[in-house]
């Protein structure tokens, strides 16, 4: 979305328009309710423990790099993230002399459940343009956007999805010209190679209709003109992203392009880029980042007055900062390595000896202990996104999920037998009893998870319209099939080849009915929002 406001100078004479592009940053109160929230989210954090995060944020405050997106299927999270910095464009066209910018975003991303989250930022620059015959010459530019990302994992370290992004421009602050919509379709795939190297890869298609929100270009300044992110043409977008995580500190590194197709566009002139950048970690939720990306593209030549083309900074560096609230998770933090899983003994202290007669210290008995370790596949690759559930005792029971890493923690485990059972699809369900320890950690090394086969399934999330889970009763029929959502909301049904109806029924909503079609050695996915009576 360009939202451009065009006024006229004093300094231009009766032909030419000097164009300054006042946007969305000054005249939105979105962009001020971010930035708001923003800071008060990370003053109210600054006291935390130092531990890494596990969502890698990118611009847009959803997990990627720059240009390419990570998926992710992990529960709901709420993201801030904001960035400035600078950038510079070599000089280009009839004017010589290189143009300076100061440029800057704010975005805030959700991930609403496991197969799909949203993003809403504003980007924007302060361009500062060589003289030309009229005197000095500056842009200001505003560009607000929506991004809609859903993606399903096809392995237990493979995700499949796509993206949608929308942006509208205007012709003047605040404006939408719906006729020059912009509307980027693209698929995304991720690999987790191991527990810390990502890849990732995008591929898909821009409908640019943004070249109807441009002024006359015969009567706009050159520096104004170059400054518009306008275009005539569409273009296929295409990106890889690799990245590697440390314990506190991430790098990656991009290779994006976004190649112009219609009229008379060359594939010299599209806009093709690489990034690179690193993250560290200050605490689970606060990330530092430093973002660079140097254009690849040569320069076009603006002689015809006919039309407008994307002219990106040939250097430009970023410095910001994100966010991420995670709601899924429970109070205990995972551990990072193995070092800090290792069994913990709490000393006792002896009694001192009364009467020169020495007396044995009594020890007290904790009555409670803790089980932290990590799920590997065959493979010794991690398996995210496993749950863990620990019985003790009459009334204990706690369910986790495995962290990235494969690794999981549950605190307050009473002493004695405790039965651990790990569930994911994909792989057999495993259950097995372990010995806690009062005052101790156990923190053996467990046998890999084995991979089983795959039938037809129909697997789901039940939630209402807040996006909490919902304990809901599932039937599959024919058949009469049930099953209860787990304390997430999820549900698993393993069933044969064909068609059913799925009744999902909750005390106090609304009941549904899904019409679906399983596959052999397929599954079907259900993500259910339930509406109160």
């Amino acid at each position: 979305m360009y939202l451009v406001d065009f006024r006229a100078s004093a300094r231009n004479s009766s032909r030419y328009q000097s164009c300054e592009l006042v946007g969305f940053l000054r005249h939105s109160g979105l962009s001020t309710v971010l930035f708001g929230i923003c800071t008060c989210v990370l003053l109210a954090l600054l006291s935390l423990p130092a531990t890494a995060v596990e969502q890698e944020l990118g611009r847009s405050g959803l997990a990627g790099g720059d240009q390419v997106g990570i998926l992710e299927t992990d529960g709901m999270k709420l993201s801030f993230v904001g960035h400035a910095g600078y950038g510079f464009l070599d000089s280009t066209g009839p004017v010589a002399g290189a143009h300076h910018g100061l440029y800057g975003n704010m975005a805030a991303g959700l991930h609403l459940m496991p197969q799909f989250s949203a993003a809403l930022g504003v980007k924007g620059v302060l361009q500062f343009h060589p003289e030309d015959e009229f005197g000095k010459d500056k842009s200001i530019l505003g560009e607000p956007w929506l991004l809609l990302r859903s993606g399903i994992p096809l392995r237990p370290n493979l995700l499949l999805g796509g993206e949608i992004g929308l942006m509208i421009p205007g012709t003047r602050a605040p404006s939408l010209e719906w006729s020059a919509l912009i509307l980027d379709m693209a698929a995304l795939l991720t690999v987790r190679l191991s527990s810390a190297m990502t890849l990732a890869a995008k591929g898909g298609f821009r409908l640019d209709q943004s070249e109807k929100a441009a002024p006359d270009l015969a009567h706009t300044r050159y520096g104004d003109r170059i400054s518009f992110p306008l275009s005539s043409y569409h273009a296929v977008l295409a990106g890889v992203l690799w990245m590697y995580q440390w314990t506190n500190v991430s790098v990656w590194t991009e290779l994006s392009a976004d190649f112009l197709v219609g009229n008379d566009g060359k594939f010299a002139t599209s806009p093709m880029r690489f990034g690179a950048g690193g993250r560290y970690h200050v605490t689970r939720k606060i990330t530092l980042h430093l973002n660079a990306s140097t254009s690849l593209s040569r320069r076009p030549i603006l002689e015809n007055e006919d039309f407008v083309i994307p002219i990106e900074p040939r250097f430009l560096v970023l410095v910001g900062a994100g966010v991420t609230l995670d709601f899924s998770r429970g109070t205990s933090s995972l551990p990072r390595s193995q070092e800090e899983i290792e069994p913990v003994v709490t000393p006792q202290l002896p009694i001192e000896p009364k009467d020169e007669t020495l007396i044995a210290a009594p020890r007290e008995e904790l009555e409670t202990g803790s089980i932290a370790s990590v799920v590997l596949d065959s493979d010794g690759l991690p398996v995210a996104g496993a749950n863990v559930t620990v019985s003790a005792g009459e009334s204990f029971t706690a369910t986790v999920k495995t962290n990235r890493e494969g690794r999981f923690e549950i605190d307050n485990v009473p002493s004695g037998v405790a039965t651990m059972t790990i569930q994911m699809p994909f792989f057999e369900t495993r259950e097995q009893t372990v010995e806690v320890a009062g005052g101790q950690t156990w923190a053996e090394e467990m046998p890999p998870l084995q991979e089983s086969e795959v039938g037809s399934q129909i697997r789901g999330l039940v939630r209402n319209f807040e996006g909490s889970p919902i304990d809901a009763t599932i039937t599959v029929n024919p058949g009469g099939a049930q099953i209860e959502a787990d304390d997430t909301g999820e549900f698993l049904l393993d069933v044969e080849p064909g068609k059913y109806v799925v009744v999902i029924e909750a005390h106090g909503y609304k009941t549904q009915r899904r019409r679906v079609k399983v596959g052999k050695n397929s599954v079907e996915i259900l993500n259910v929002e339930l509406r109160k009576k």
